[in-house]
């Protein structure tokens, strides 16, 4: 449960507060940690492999994207924890692999690796298009039948017109 999207409603919360809610007939709801610091109005995503494991990422839209936080909180089946990570800006999904989380950050992807650390992961080049070098935004992030999955859009320029186009990356080899 996050946030608002009506700009007449009234202002946002001086502290922000995110609950996830847990259960199948019973429900319970947990408080994510360290959210004080969070924009009001916010984006989650959830990787939930199991009832006793799950990984939740926070994106802040309205945040200059200088400003935004990398939230990453972790559900070890008894309560969330804040993890650290060392990105510069914020999260727009998770996806759990084998040794680590795949993390779509708003311009790269990154994995974060069992043992703490973060890399940068490079994607493929675009093609058809010129593109300005920083338009990628990667949205989301998928582990489906060991192939990992990646969204994006981008701006094409043609000319003196730009338009959005999009993007979809595999590990799964094309046919």
């Amino acid at each position: 449960i996050a946030g608002r999207c009506d700009d007449a409603a009234a202002m946002n919360y001086a502290q922000t507060t995110l609950l996830v809610a847990h259960g199948e007939k019973d429900w319970t709801l947990r408080r994510l940690p360290e959210t004080d610091a969070l924009d009001g109005i916010v984006n989650v995503s959830i990787d939930a492999p199991s009832s006793d494991r799950a990984h939740l990422v926070v994106y802040e839209p309205f945040v200059a994207r200088h400003e935004r936080q990398a939230y990453l909180a972790r559900f070890d089946g008894d309560s969330w924890r804040e993890v650290a990570v060392p990105i510069d800006d914020g999260l727009m999904d998770v996806a759990e692999a084998e040794d680590g989380l795949w993390l779509a950050g708003g311009r790269d992807l990154y994995f974060r690796h069992d043992d703490g650390n973060v890399e940068r992961v490079r994607l493929p080049p675009l093609r058809h298009a010129d593109s300005a070098p920083d338009s990628l935004h990667i949205h989301s992030v998928h582990q489906h039948g060991g192939h990992l999955w990646v969204e994006a859009s981008y701006r094409v320029v043609r000319g003196d017109r730009s338009e959005q186009a999009s993007a979809l990356f595999s590990t799964l080899a094309p046919p």
